[in-house]
């Protein structure tokens, strides 16, 4: 199944999640109904894990990137200079760190200890 198709398949239960978010006078919002379905389609085998699998996965790995704006934005509102180099230091420190030890590659950063 190309790659357009497993998108729009993810886009129509998001539209599907829309129109039951206008419907029903319930305080939930329209991307945990759109998530509910694709979760009871997937449950009750409507949908197969197989048919969206590629672009699902393209999401999940493009996800941190959406998030580096909001979190810009919010750093240099509240965060100036030295304070800033700071956490960004330490966030990709921690990112290093983390990466590695998911990929088996602990370092020690006391010259390989």
């Amino acid at each position: 199944m190309d790659i357009l198709r497993q998108f729009g398949i993810i886009l129509a239960l998001a539209f599907v999640g829309e129109i039951l978010h206008a419907l029903l006078p319930l305080p939930i919002p329209a991307s945990i109904y759109g998530i509910l379905l694709l979760f009871a389609m997937l449950r009750f085998k409507v949908l197969h894990v197989v048919q969206i699998r590629e672009t699902v996965t393209f999401l999940i790995e493009t996800m941190p990137i959406m998030f580096v704006p909001a979190a810009a934005g919010l750093l240099f509102d509240r965060l100036r200079g030295r304070d800033l180099l700071l956490m960004a230091l330490t966030g990709a420190v921690l990112y290093r760190e983390q990466r590695g030890r998911m990929r088996g590659e602990a370092r020690c950063w006391r010259g390989g200890v």
